[in-house]
């Protein structure tokens, strides 16, 4: 069978609902279209400007769920395929075969054995997000209540209503901004720089692209389970956002894309799938030609600019990514949700070849 072919049978076999609010297309051939791919800077990599849309748009306290990326229902038995017994689709044809430079061309990202250096932790204010901010809105009660479906973990205007009194408690400027020294006093055995983790490159310099996009599945099946966290990029004990899961598993396999980074990740002007689509160092190919290890990419589809979620692509029909109501899972490959009004970009981005 070809990967057309498993593709499309797999997408006819998915029930509505499966994706919550969603209904994947019948097959590629009629949702993707063909692009040009667009050509990267042969010197420094850049990202590309920011749209009007945000990277998942939506608001704050009470959000039903991040309206730019995809939720399934936890008790469909088939939520998670892929796991559980289904065959590894590792035997589909792979990119081809080891290039010197990366994808044939020094203009694209070539790969590393270590990576850059990570700008300081900023101070926090207003709609930052992460893993420190989903421990603020723990330490003060404000985060999912249980009877929630979704929040996002931000500080939100009641958060910082909180900060701002703790600050007065404790006789520090209540500015409703967390700092080193607001952080230390809520959180003496937290380090102030947490937001500063990657996983370490687990290649080698002279790793085939093979190697390296198995590597990447890899590490994103040993992060299957953990929960979604609106701006987080991990470790795997607080969770991931789709972009921040992608970053760390570009960093072990040896990707660093910088500037895109984890520290930055965490702001709430930064829409790292949209700077990730939009940057120069990675090829651009057309998303129904896409092969294991590529990413694709979502956004609304009435603004065919804004980019609000990533996956990877797999093979054979499946995708790794992480969700509102899964996190970190492997799931059914699709082109659209939420009723349609999220579509498949028209390119993919191939990483590695």
């Amino acid at each position: 069978m070809t990967v057309t072919a498993a593709r499309a049978g797999l997408a006819a076999t998915l029930a509505v609902g499966l994706l919550a609010g969603c209904t994947p297309l019948a097959s590629p051939a009629s949702g993707v279209p063909s692009a040009s791919t667009v050509a990267p800077s042969a010197s420094t990599f850049a990202t590309a400007a920011p749209s009007t849309a945000t990277e998942s748009p939506g608001t704050s306290a009470g959000d039903p769920g991040d309206p730019g990326a995809p939720s399934v229902d936890p008790n469909d038995p088939a939520a998670r395929p892929g796991l559980g017994g289904v065959p590894d689709p590792a035997t589909l044809p792979l990119p081809g075969p080891q290039s010197s430079p990366n994808l044939g061309s020094t203009s694209y990202l070539q790969p590393t054995a270590s990576l850059s250096n990570l700008p300081a932790s900023p101070v926090m204010g207003y709609k930052f997000a992460g893993a420190k901010a989903a421990l603020i809105q723990q330490k003060f009660g404000l985060d999912r209540s249980p009877d929630e479906p979704y929040r996002k973990q931000e500080l939100n205007s009641d958060v910082v209503a909180a900060i701002k009194a703790y600050q007065s408690e404790q006789g520090l400027t209540a500015s409703g901004q967390v700092g080193e020294q607001t952080w230390s006093a809520m959180f003496p055995d937290v380090a102030w720089d947490i937001d500063h983790w990657r996983t370490t490159p687990a290649l080698g310099a002279d790793a085939t692209p093979n190697a390296r996009i198995e590597q990447m599945i890899t590490f994103m099946r040993s992060q299957v389970g953990a929960a979604y966290l609106w701006g987080g990029a991990g470790p795997k004990k607080y969770g991931y956002d789709c972009s921040g899961l992608m970053l760390q598993a570009m960093y072990s396999a040896g990707l660093d894309p910088v500037p895109i980074n984890v520290v930055d990740h965490q702001r709430p002007d930064y829409p790292t799938a949209k700077k990730l689509y939009g940057y120069t160092g990675f090829k651009h190919v057309p998303a129904g030609a896409a092969k294991r290890g590529d990413l694709v990419f979502f956004g609304l589809a009435s603004d065919p600019k804004s980019v609000t979620h990533v996956a990877m692509f797999l093979g054979n029909g499946f995708v790794l990514e992480s969700i509102t109501s899964l996190g970190v899972s492997e799931d059914h490959y699709y082109e659209s949700f939420r009723s349609g009004a999220y579509t498949m970009r028209p390119d993919a981005v191939r990483l590695v070849g």
